[in-house]
């Protein structure tokens, strides 16, 4: 019989048996005696939400730092009454309650400086008939040994410790637990330090205080906490646990070394006190000293509860001293000899009850004498049923029959009784009113009643929905295709979640979880732009040169050119008036005026080139040339003016000018500052459509990106290949390409508007194929242009009228 064999025959059997549980804290090597703070063992309150009775929690936390104990048990009872309260699924329920510890860890630290903070980890695990369903939160372990192999409930991601933040990532798992099955919580510097091999070896012993030895032994020298849980096999009892007690409802196993579960106090005292229980006599004639006697023998389970409850905490286990066995055979593979293993028994409060309180009841009557009693009573019963018909008879008859009565109430309304008051008259408004408003009300409170039950329904199945679908992402895989899908529905269900109710954590922390997956399979880098200026909206896009910490803004339909820097862009947004300009349309700068702008592009004072400068292109061909260095302006003319310049750009010191009409690039080389000569074709044999050019980026090489989105790359005068390539959801809507010139990375940066407003910045290689894509949430709403500069690592853009600027994270 295979292993998958034997289990199917085991679930089939019904629920696990009670489990063994035992505990186990080591600090720098050496166990810890005391491990009430971080393990516990749950059963169901009595006000635990429907579906939750059948459940067992079980509850490791391993904190860092100066832990004061009244800590763990806040923790604890967090984590309790977090769970037991929650409906829906048990997924759902352990989300909250490790989302509720972090809260209360997290509100704990923000009272404390940093040295003095606790974080740590969270393993609680739930067992419903053989479902095993585990849940981690910070550095923690799960493992379960099966007859055959070890099943690790671990990752290589490792997870946001607890208390770090408000919002804490959470691990869910599912197991079957069969018989025989040894169940570990543990941290993770368990299995760093002992392997997968020290787990296996520890775990295989079949007594629990074995596998605690085992795994201190493994341990070495590492601090851990550890709780392990065992289901014996049938008909197999373990030396700590001949007896197996029922456990009483919302009772708290503080585990020791390996403890079975307790019953409640009220168990105990009835136990205690049956002892002295006499058959009841049947019942008599009670007098009134007898019921003072009795009523001063009666328990009052109220002063007996809260009497044992004081002793709760402190002496809920007392240690006895295991009672003698013989040796064991030498089956176990550590050379350490034996130790002794304390057990550990539940107190039980002593109640000692006076003489006076066990007087033995007198004999009751015998057989006959007890059918006699009843045989006169039924008779008393019989007489009275009849003399009560006849009463009823009489009056019946009385109320019918004219007669007596109706004259002596005459006789008194005629002596002087007072005459009946006269009916009031009816206030038909107010009445009908009342008729109307009493069924609206009522139908108002039902719906109200309706909308909100059905609102919290509603919103427990998505939350369930989106946590099934994370599940399964994580099954599949959560880095593989395969995975999308369920990611996708899982941030549906989070985002239909929080619509409504904006303030659930639980469908938050699904929603992040999902998106950074989502992200992670698209390559997707969020980033957080800083708003440098409001330039204003306008039907044309703006163009944008970058140098250093400046940066220029020039507005082709306002006519005008500005200068920014990303220090006044610290104070935060300013209105389009008090934009910096430069200069506008139609000003006279030396013997002439600026006529229709067009683009502008920074020029290095190279190949050539006397200055460095900013340079802006009029559409006759004019140059204005501004060298921010002394704030001067010039304006100079193109050799030979092109028929319809669209767009131009700069390498070397020459400057390149894309002629729609002409269909070509016009290179013009520089003569001191000024371009006075003929240009040159880049092209021998021009490309086709170039009048649909839309932008034009150089590195050596030529980008052109033209109005249907595509782009062509030319070195020389000849195209070179260049297909874009794997850019999830493909190209939307290119609207400007940029690149550095002074860059070494390669990188073709790509202005994408996208669908819906979904704009992003598509970073691709030289060759075309996709590297990574930047967003940032409603802040590439509508992009318009943009411009990079790698040296600073910065990234500019205009989008809806704004200037921004963030980090640019370079491959």
């Amino acid at each position: 019989m295979t292993f998958g064999d034997e289990m199917n025959m085991t679930l089939s059997a019904g629920p696990l048996p009670q489990p063994t549980i035992g505990a186990l804290r080591v600090v720098a090597g050496r166990r810890v005696e005391d491990t009430a703070p971080c393990a516990a063992a749950l059963e169901p309150s009595l006000q635990a939400a429907r579906g939750r009775e059948e459940e067992r929690l079980f509850v490791l936390l391993d904190l860092t730092g100066p832990v004061a104990p009244h800590l763990y048990r806040e923790l604890r009872e967090v984590i309790t009454q977090t769970y037991w309260s929650s409906t829906g699924s048990i997924t759902a329920a352990l989300r909250r309650a490790a989302a509720a510890a972090n809260r209360r860890l997290f509100q704990s630290n923000l009272h404390h400086l940093p040295p003095d903070r606790n974080h740590g980890g969270l393993v609680c695990a739930v067992l419903h008939d053989q479902d095993l369903f585990i849940a981690r939160a910070g550095s923690t372990h799960a493992c379960l040994s099966h007859t055959e192999h070890l099943e690790h409930f671990s990752d290589d991601k490792s997870l946001t410790p607890l208390g770090t933040g408000q919002v804490t990532n959470v691990r869910l798992h599912h197991a079957f637990a069969v018989p025989g099955d040894v169940l570990l919580l543990s941290s993770s510097a368990l299995l760093q330090e002992a392997g997968d091999e020290g787990l296996r070896r520890a775990l295989t012993f079949d007594r629990v205080a074995d596998v605690l030895d085992g795994l201190e032994q493994v341990g070495g020298e590492a601090s851990f906490s550890a709780m392990v849980v065992r289901w014996p096999m049938p008909g197999e009892v373990e030396d700590s646990q001949i007896v197996q007690p029922t456990v009483a409802p919302q009772q708290e196993a503080v585990l020791g070394p390996s403890v079975p579960l307790i019953p409640s106090i009220k168990d105990r005292v009835s136990n205690l006190l049956s002892r002295f229980h006499r058959p009841a006599p049947p019942p008599v004639e009670s007098r009134p000293e007898q019921e003072e006697a009795a009523a001063a023998q009666a328990v009052d389970w109220d002063v007996v509860e809260a009497t044992v409850e004081t002793y709760e905490e402190d002496l809920l286990f007392q240690p006895v001293p295991s009672p003698p066995v013989p040796p064991p055979s030498p089956v176990s593979e550590w050379d350490e000899p034996e130790t002794e293993v304390v057990e550990y028994t539940p107190y039980r409060p002593e109640v000692r009850l006076s003489e006076s309180e066990l007087v033995e009841p007198e004999p009751g009557p015998g057989l006959g004498e007890r059918l006699g009693d009843g045989v006169s009573a039924m008779g008393r019963g019989f007489a009275a049923a009849a003399g009560a018909v006849g009463s009823g008879a009489r009056t019946l008859a009385r109320h019918i029959l004219p007669g007596s009565e109706q004259e002596v109430h005459r006789s008194a309304r005629a002596v002087g009784a007072p005459a009946p008051r006269s009916i009031p008259e009816e206030n038909r408004p107010a009445m009908m009113a009342l008729a109307i408003g009493i069924p609206i009300l009522l139908a108002i409170a039902v719906v109200a009643a309706y909308l909100t039950f059905g609102t919290t329904s509603r919103l427990q199945n998505l939350v369930s929905q989106a946590e099934q679908e994370v599940v399964l992402a994580q099954t599949v895989g959560s880095s593989s295709d395969a995975s999308r899908g369920h990611w996708e529905a899982a941030l549906v269900h989070a985002d239909q979640a929080l619509a409504l109710k904006s303030d659930d954590q639980v469908a938050a922390a699904l929603k992040a979880q999902a998106e950074t997956a989502l992200d992670l399979l698209d390559s997707i880098i969020r980033l957080q732009p800083v708003l440098l200026k409001d330039v204003g909206s306008g039907p044309v896009a703006r163009r944008l040169a970058v140098h250093g910490t400046r940066v220029f803004v020039l507005d082709p339909a306002g006519g005008w050119v500005s200068e920014l820097t990303t220090e006044q862009g610290e104070t935060g947004m300013a209105d389009p008036q008090d934009i910096p300009i430069l200069f506008k349309t139609n000003d006279f700068i030396g013997e002439g005026r600026v006529g229709r702008l067009v683009d502008l592009v920074w020029m290095d004072g190279v190949g050539g080139r006397q200055n460095s400068g900013l340079v802006i292109l009029e559409e006759d061909g004019g140059l204005v040339t501004y060298d921010p260095s002394w704030g001067s302006m010039s304006r100079s003319f193109l050799g030979v003016p092109p028929e319809q310049p669209t767009v131009i750009d700069t390498y070397e010191g020459r400057l390149y000018v894309l002629d729609a009409a002409l269909n070509q690039i016009r290179r013009y080389k520089p003569y001191g500052d000024t371009y006075p000569d003929r240009p040159e074709n880049y092209f021998v044999t021009p490309p086709a459509a170039l009048a649909g050019a839309r932008d034009m980026a150089i590195d050596g090489r030529i980008y052109v990106l033209y109005n249907d989105g595509t782009i062509a790359k030319f070195l020389g005068g000849d195209p070179e290949p260049f297909n874009v390539q794997n850019v999830p959801g493909g190209l939307g809507r290119p609207v400007a390409l940029a690149v550095d010139p002074h860059g070494s990375s390669g990188v073709v940066y790509l202005a994408d508007q996208g669908e819906a407003g979904m704009g992003r910045v598509v970073a691709l290689g030289s060759d075309g194929a996709f590297w990574a894509q930047f967003r940032a949430d409603e802040v590439f709403t509508a992009l318009e242009t943009l411009a990079v500069n790698e040296a600073s690592r910065r990234l500019y853009v205009i989008s809806a009228g704004k200037l921004y600027a963030a980090s640019l994270p370079l491959p």
